[in-house]
């Protein structure tokens, strides 16, 4: 082994190929699963990037350690990159042509009896969910779910510079104004029994900017309500207390009602529809531990798009 690898990996679990068989590689991550066949172990190792199948028998010099070895335990492996047999090729992995043979490993972390298990999809209380939210968050679902709210902000942000918006942070701590629901209330150190409010919108902030002539504005505001769903059934698909709308603000239109992508780009890239002036929420969360329907032009299909989300829901 090389004096110069990482001291954790030298590949992520996602990234070993057919091109890579016959090297030496250093894998870390947590065991998803352990598999016995009679001599023969077969582990599959995760990370956030995918898993890869790691092996070990009798022959393997850590073969005694390995077996002690459980669920959710945070390993780090070095071995020989291997080609799977034809017939034992996982055409749903990107590493599934291949598989690493055991020569050395280290234990980073053990881990006790699991309240929740990670692999699978059983279904957990909320409460225990919330309680212990570093397992629920390692569970595949909630990985993607996690990257794809991700990637849509991303999306979001890119089609905003293409048509020349500008995203500008409104403060968080402000003073309480008028609004449609309670505020969430932060007491002041420097002035004992007064408050500031948490925003249930950036309304004024971004009346502000449009009146000092920022032309066009947009930001991905976190917004405050302290709102009963029962109060509010129309609302009820947003999360109660925090949400993420996208807002928008444009100054000075010549044509007031609408933005529309540069004529020179090709129809497949013209997503973005009609904005009235006054659009300013639309949601990025409806539940609150999953992304869902995202009512916004993004280069997703938005048909798509809603289905996936609803299948992470």
């Amino acid at each position: 082994m090389a004096d110069t690898m990482h001291a954790y990996r030298s590949h992520n679990c996602a990234a070993l190929t057919k091109s890579n068989v016959g090297e030496t590689v250093r894998l870390a991550g947590w065991v998803h699963r352990v598999r016995d066949h009679g001599g023969v172990l077969f582990i599959d190792l995760r990370d956030h990037y995918g898993v890869t199948q790691v092996i070990a028998d009798g022959d393997s010099p850590v073969f005694a350690e390995l077996e002690k070895v459980r669920s959710e335990w945070c390993i780090r492996i070095d071995g020989n990159v291997l080609a799977r047999d034809e017939s034992l090729v996982n055409p749903n992995l990107p590493t599934g042509e291949v598989e690493v043979f055991i020569r050395d490993l280290e234990v980073l972390g053990k881990s006790e009896e699991l309240p929740l298990m990670v692999f699978g999809d059983q279904e957990y209380p909320e409460e225990t969910r919330l309680k212990y939210r570093f397992l629920d968050l390692r569970r595949e679902q909630m990985q993607e779910n996690m990257k794809l709210r991700s990637d849509v902000v991303m999306s979001m942000r890119k089609r905003m510079w293409d048509l020349d918006f500008r995203e500008y942070q409104t403060p968080i701590i402000t003073a309480s104004s008028p609004e449609g629901a309670r505020d969430f209330l932060v007491p002041s150190r420097l002035h004992p029994g007064k408050f500031y409010a948490l925003p249930q919108a950036p309304q004024q902030f971004k009346q502000l900017m449009m009146v000092a002539g920022f032309d066009k504005y947009f930001q991905i505001a976190p917004c405050f309500r302290d709102e009963d769903p029962r109060a509010r059934p129309d609302r009820k698909s947003e999360v109660i207390g925090h949400r993420d709308p996208v807002d928008v603000r444009m100054h000075r239109l010549a044509e007031p009602h609408r933005v529309a992508h540069k004529e020179e780009e090709p129809p497949e890239r013209r997503h973005l529809v009609e904005i009235p002036l006054n659009l300013h929420a639309v949601p990025l969360l409806q539940h609150r531990h999953e992304i869902a329907a995202i009512a916004f032009a993004v280069p997703l299909n938005a048909a798509d798009l809603v289905e996936k989300c609803g299948k992470h829901a």
